[in-house]
């Protein structure tokens, strides 16, 4: 059974520099919900510090965009994906 289903990995950049992203896993059914919850959190200043990069993120130029869905049967098997992900995106800004 799947616990994951329908995960969505939203990649949020800095857009003056982009090698500054954060790339985020989500269940929601809309990626815009996601992004909403991230900003209010960042408004109402409940700094979280796992989270402090992509508030650092949401304090500049941004902007955000969905890289990638799948399903995964944990949340270790989707963070596995994700640091894949920031591997494939690192290794693009160094092209």
């Amino acid at each position: 059974m799947v616990n994951y289903s329908k995960t969505q990995f939203i990649k949020i950049t800095d857009n003056n520099a982009h090698e500054n992203f954060y790339i985020d896993i989500t269940t929601m059914k809309d990626a815009r919900l996601r992004i909403s919850c991230l900003k209010n959190q960042y408004k109402k200043n409940k700094i979280n510090e796992k989270e402090k990069e992509i508030f650092n993120l949401l304090s500049k130029d941004w902007s955000f965009c969905v890289i990638e869905k799948g399903d995964f049967l944990t949340y270790d098997d989707a963070k596995k994906r994700r640091d894949e992900l920031y591997k494939k995106y690192r290794d693009k800004l160094k092209v």
